[in-house]
């Protein structure tokens, strides 16, 4: 086997991570409600898992907090020489963390403006099946699609892989295309 596949099992066996190079069969076998007849392989971590970004962040937050962090949330914050206006006030601080997502231009500017692209998911519908432990992430390439099976009880998820049209995310109005 050759291309980024195999180098990615390269590199997780270097680092000591478990995978396994799988047939159709054999992931057929280890996840039944999988379709596997246009299955060319699988790769599986079995101590893999997923990060779910605003968990984490609430969590650093939390942590932040109990640590004497003061966290300032639903406020327009933007740099202000060596501080931080957030408001009508300015404050000021050893330490600023900027979490800004997508949203990062709107405080600093071009120079730091990452690019946005409108990237659609889907949630659908699905029996126990298709949990999250029962069934592993996926990626279809031909389609540019990807998706976990079903984590938090919203279902089954389909997102696009490729990027989309570029967005403004201060103003797209966060409805999918019909």
């Amino acid at each position: 086997a050759q291309g980024w596949e195999a180098d990615s099992v390269a590199v997780m066996r270097e680092l000591g991570v478990p995978v396994e190079w799988l047939t159709a069969d054999r992931v057929g076998e280890l996840f039944p409600s999988v379709r596997t007849d246009d299955l060319a392989f699988g790769l599986w971590e079995p101590h893999a898992g997923i990060l779910r970004a605003a968990v984490g962040t609430r969590a650093l937050v939390a942590r932040a907090a109990a640590l004497g962090a003061v966290v300032r949330e639903g406020v327009c914050a933007r740099p202000d020489g060596g501080g931080v206006r957030a408001g009508d006030e300015v404050l000021h601080a050893d330490r600023v963390v900027w979490a800004c997502g997508p949203w990062l231009a709107a405080p600093f500017g071009a120079p730091v403006a990452p690019r946005v692209t409108q990237q659609d998911a889907g949630w659908f519908a699905a029996g126990p099946g298709w949990r999250g432990d029962r069934v592993p992430a996926w990626v279809a390439f031909a389609g540019a699609a990807y998706g976990p099976g079903d984590h938090d009880g919203h279902g089954f998820k389909g997102s696009a892989g490729r990027p989309g049209p570029p967005l403004d995310p201060a103003t797209h109005d966060r409805v999918a295309p019909s």
